[in-house]
Parts: structure tokens; sequence; C-alpha cells
């Protein structure tokens, strides 16, 4: 079977992420986890996006999968990808539950996103007042040698790129497969024109939610990777604004409604915010970083990277030829 150029393309890339541990130092092998974590998270929150309105509430979904995984390890010592699995179900049922009367009475546009980070903080506020998940004290591991089954490394943290890309690839592939599917386009169809959609006999309300299951299912992931990564969670760091921020930002900056658009932005973004706390050493410069880089993306391309390439450059519609992606209905205009 003959492998297509954007296959070929990414399968380059995947390999040369994988290499770069090898020739580099802890730290460099540290910031390119996190890269692959936010391309694989974001990558995620753009399959909800395919069928609706922006998402800025992810962080709940990105902590179910983490508390799930770290509790079952710490209190039960449940394998942490059985957690994994378990946080799957648990984060795209709380997606239904949630998502089924919001889209049902026909919550739209900037109420949905207010909606979404309304959840999100009532599940930080939840967790942060609830002995099971520890209350602010969190969730600390005990720390075990290096195990695959313990999804636990210490001598070297190259594993975890290995895994970290694994999961990147899952993403990928899903998001791609989507949208070459007819789901895909019923999805796009949904985002586009609701009101058209239900009149060809597309079932808007099914296919919204099931963007947002899919998207949280995979989210949660991220969020166990993440748990499993740190050995502690808390809710202000899992579940708080500023990850659904981290979550959506690579996929503004790079392109959203694009299959590449979360790994250019991830790629761009995370090194430069780790270059910039490492020197300054702020806690607070990265909160400032985030909110510079959106103000930028909004005024002067908010197409991302990709759509910006693809509308204004002749080698950027060289460059998009051969990069699997659909621009959303604005990079059309």
């Amino acid at each position: 079977m003959r492998l297509g150029r954007s296959t070929l393309l990414y399968l380059m890339f995947f390999g040369i992420v994988c290499a770069v541990p090898f020739v580099s130092s802890p730290v460099v092998t540290d910031v390119l986890i996190f890269c692959v974590l936010y391309a694989f998270v974001s990558t995620a929150w753009t399959i909800a996006v395919y069928a609706g309105p922006y998402s800025i509430g992810h962080a709940a979904y990105f902590g179910l999968g983490a508390y799930s995984t770290a509790l079952l390890y710490t209190r039960l010592g449940i394998s942490p990808w059985i957690g994994i699995l378990v946080g799957i179900a648990i984060s795209s049922s709380f997606a239904l539950v949630i998502s089924y009367p919001v889209f049902r009475y026909g919550i739209k546009g900037y109420y949905y996103t207010l909606t979404t980070l309304a959840v999100a903080e009532i599940m930080r506020t939840i967790f942060l007042a609830w002995d099971i998940t520890g209350r602010a004290v969190g969730v600390w591991y005990h720390v075990v040698p290096d195990s695959l089954w313990d999804f636990q490394f210490h001598t070297s943290h190259v594993p975890y790129v290995f895994i970290g890309v694994a999961f990147l690839i899952l993403g990928v592939f899903t998001s791609n497969a989507i949208k070459k599917a007819r789901l895909g386009l019923a999805f796009s169809a949904t985002r586009d024109d609701e009101d058209t959609a239900q009149s060809v006999g597309i079932n808007t309300l099914r296919h919204k939610i099931t963007a947002v299951a899919i998207s949280a299912a995979l989210t949660s992931i991220g969020g166990a990777f993440f748990a499993q990564y740190t050995l502690f969670i808390e809710p202000d760091t899992s579940m708080a604004m500023f990850v659904s921020v981290d979550i959506l930002l690579p996929a503004v900056v790079g392109g959203v409604g694009t299959v590449s658009g979360p790994l250019i932005g991830s790629f761009l973004l995370t090194p430069l915010i780790w270059i910039l706390r490492i020197a300054f050493g702020s806690e607070v410069l990265h909160v400032v970083i985030r909110g510079v880089v959106i103000i930028i993306v909004v005024l002067f391309a908010p197409e991302g990277i990709v759509g910006t390439l693809a509308k204004h450059s002749g080698v950027g519609g060289k460059i998009l030829s051969i990069i699997p992606s659909r621009l959303s209905s604005r990079a059309h205009h």
C-alpha cells in the first residue's frame, strides 16, 4: 500500500519527535513532553469545535481524567492504564449529561462558551471542597521503580515521550478520520448552518453531543497522562481556567478546524512559554504570555497560522496541499 505525502510527513514528524530526546538534555525532553501533551489535548478540543462553538471548559474533562486515574491508583492500587479507560467513560458520560440539556434548549454561541466555563469552574470548586479528591491538598502519588504497568518513569523521561506520541497519533488519526468521513461532513454542516442541516435530515443535536463526547474522552486521556507525569494533582493545576486556555490556545494559534493546526501551535507556543519562564522565573509571566498571544492572533491572524498561510501565501498553499486539514468556515471568506 502506497502512503500518501501527508502520511509520510506526519510519520517523519513523529519520528523526529521520538528521536530528539536521544540527542538533547533532560530539560529539552521535559519541554517536548508538554509540547506533545498540549498538541494532543488541543487536537481533542478541535473535534468538539467541528460541530459547534468554542468551549473554554475542557479543563473539566482534563481534570476528570487526571483524578480518575490518580484516585484509582493511589487508593485502590489499580493500574493507571485501567484508570485511563475509567476516566474515558466518566468524562464522556459527563459530557453527555451536560451537553444534552445545553444543546436541547438551544444554548449557542457565546452563551454556550460561557456555560462551558461555568461548568468547569463548578467542577473545580466541588473538587476543592470534596474529601474524596483531597480538597486543595490534592492527590499525591507513591513513587515506585520505573514500571510501564504503573506508568512511572524516573531514570529517564523518554518513555513519556513515546507514550505521549502514541496518544498524539491516536488524536491525529481520530481527528483526520472524522473529517474525511460522513460524520465529519455532518459535523461541519451542523456548525455552519444548523437550520439547513436539519432541513436535509441531519440530527444536529445528536451530532453536537457526539462531537463533545469524543472530544471529552480524548481530553481525559491527556489529563491522565499529566497526572502520571507530575505524580501530583490538585484542582488549581488540573481544572483551572488557564488549563482550558492551554488546551485551546495551540489550535487557535495553529488554526481552528484543521488537523495540523494544534501540532503547529503547540510546538511553537510551548517552548516559547517555557523559555520565558526559565529566563525570568515568573509564575505570573506565563499568564501574561497567554493573554498577549490571544490578542495578537485575534487581531492579526484570526484564521491561525495554517489559515493565514493558505489565504495570503502561495507557498502556504503548497505546504497545505500535503497537510490534511480543512479550514474553519471563517478561513474561506
